[in-house]
């Protein structure tokens, strides 16, 4: 649900709170390849980084990730 709020932000020109609610979504599910990746496609969208920043942001978060198992495991539930 807080990945599809982000979105309807991102609609609504409310970037900063798109990316937060995004962030939450994230929190809730730290595995989510899906998340993310829109999380990532917000922080450019939103140009409050270079889409080199976001990508960072990006592969800290993945690599939470303990385990390759986790990131195929998570994936193929969405």
């Amino acid at each position: 649900a807080h990945l599809f709020y982000a979105w309807y932000l991102v609609a609504a020109d409310r970037l900063n709170e798109a990316v937060e609610e995004a962030r939450t979504a994230l929190r809730l599910d730290p595995f989510s390849l899906v998340i993310a990746g829109r999380l990532a496609s917000m922080l450019f969208f939103a140009d409050r980084y270079a889409f080199e920043h976001g990508m960072h942001v990006l592969m800290d978060d993945l690599s939470r990730c303990t385990s390759p198992d986790e990131l195929s495991t998570t994936a193929g539930q969405r």
